[in-house]
C-alpha cells in the first residue's frame, strides 16, 4: 500500500515538473514574441521601417501556423511597415490575406483602399472603400473617414459621393440623424446639420447633443451651442465620438490645452470607434501647443497605423524640418 501510494506521488511529480516546464517554455517563448513586437513598434517609431518588418517577421516566426488575434494584430503592424518601408505591392498583398481570412471586417478593405490612393490605383481603391462602407459597423464614420483622405489628396468630388451614398440610406432611428448630421458638417452644410441633429436629439440619437453642439458651433449660432453643451456635460459617461467633437470645439476657440485632454480621454475610453480622427486631434493639438517634439513622435505612430493618409504624410513632412 504504502508503495503504491509511494508511486501515485511519484508520477504526480512527474507530471507537475513536466506542466511547470512546459508553462515555462510558453511564457519564455510569448516574452521573446513580445520583445520582437516591441522591437518592431519601436522601429517604426524611429523610422527604421525595414528593421521593423524583420521584428515583425520575427515575432510572427514565433507566433506558429494558427491564426488568432495576435496573428492578425503583427499583421497589420507588418503591413504598414511594409508600406513605409517602400514595398506598398508586398503592403496590398498583406492585407490581401488578412481579407481572405475574414471578408467581412471593414478595416482591412479601408487600409488596402488607403494604399491604393497612395499608388494612384483608382479603381481598386473606390472598389475597397466601397466594400469597408458596406461592412462599418458605422458606416457614417466610414464615410466621414473615406472622405478626409480623398479630400486631402485631391479627390474631394469622390470623397463627397462616399457622402451623399450615407445620405440616401433614409434611416429614421436617432443614431441614423446623428450620422447624417455629422455629414452634413463634413459638407459644411450646417443649416441642414442643425436640423437634422435636432431631429436626433428628439429621438435620443447617440451623443446627438454634443453633435448638435459642434453644429451650432459651426453655423454661427454661439449661444446656442454652449447652453446645448453645459447641458451634455452634465453625463458623466461620454463616448469618444462625442469626446472628439468636444476637443474639435475646444481647437476651434483656441483652448488647444482642453481640446487635448478631450481627444487623450477619448482615447482611453473603453471603446473607441473613431481612433483615426483622435489620433489626428491629439497631434494637431501638440502642434499648436508648440509641442513639435511630441506632435513628430505621434505622428509617427499615426503613420505606421493609417499609412494611406496622404494629408498627414504631407504635414509629416512638415514637423520634420520644426
Amino acid at each position: 500500500m504504502y508503495m503504491k501510494k509511494k508511486a501515485t506521488i511519484l508520477v504526480a511529480a512527474t507530471i507537475m515538473s513536466a506542466s511547470l516546464l512546459l508553462l515555462g517554455c510558453g511564457q519564455k517563448k510569448q516574452e521573446e514574441l513580445d520583445q520582437y513586437k516591441q522591437q518592431g513598434i519601436e522601429a517604426m517609431n524611429a523610422g527604421n521601417y525595414e528593421d521593423a518588418v524583420k521584428a515583425f517577421d520575427e515575432a510572427l516566426t514565433l507566433q506558429g501556423t494558427g491564426i488568432d488575434e495576435g496573428t492578425l494584430d503583427l499583421c497589420y503592424y507588418k503591413a504598414a511597415a511594409m508600406y513605409n518601408a517602400g514595398e506598398p505591392a508586398e503592403a496590398i498583398d498583406l492585407y490581401t490575406a488578412i481579407i481572405k481570412y475574414d471578408d467581412k471586417v471593414a478595416d482591412p478593405y479601408y487600409l488596402r483602399g488607403s494604399v491604393c490612393l497612395k499608388e494612384g490605383e483608382d479603381e481598386k481603391m473606390l472598389a475597397d472603400y466601397e466594400k469597408a462602407i458596406e461592412l462599418a459597423d458605422n458606416s457614417y464614420n466610414m464615410a466621414i473617414m473615406i472622405y478626409t483622405n480623398l479630400s486631402a489628396s485631391g479627390y474631394d468630388a469622390q470623397g463627397r459621393t462616399f457622402l451623399q451614398e450615407t445620405l440616401d440610406l433614409k434611416g429614421k432611428s436617432g443614431d441614423d440623424y446623428v450620422g447624417r448630421g455629422r455629414v452634413y458638417m463634413a459638407l459644411k452644410e450646417y443649416d441642414k446639420a442643425v436640423t437634422d441633429l435636432q431631429t436626433a436629439v428628439e429621438k435620443k440619437g447617440n451623443n446627438a447633443k454634443v453633435y448638435l453642439a459642434q453644429a451650432y458651433e459651426m453655423n454661427g449660432q454661439k449661444d446656442e451651442a454652449n447652453n446645448i453643451l453645459s447641458e451634455y456635460l452634465k453625463d458623466d459617461n461620454p463616448s469618444s465620438e462625442a469626446l472628439e467633437a468636444l476637443g474639435n470645439m475646444k481647437m476651434g476657440s483656441g483652448d488647444y490645452e482642453s481640446a487635448l485632454k478631450y481627444y487623450q480621454s477619448g482615447l482611453e475610453c473603453k471603446t473607441v470607434t473613431n481612433e483615426q480622427s483622435l489620433l489626428r486631434g491629439e497631434i494637431a493639438a501638440y502642434e499648436y501647443l508648440g509641442d513639435y517634439e511630441t506632435a513628430k513622435v505621434k505622428m509617427t505612430e499615426y503613420l505606421a497605423k493609417y499609412p494611406g493618409d496622404a494629408g498627414a504624410t504631407r504635414e509629416n513632412i512638415f514637423l520634420q524640418t520644426r
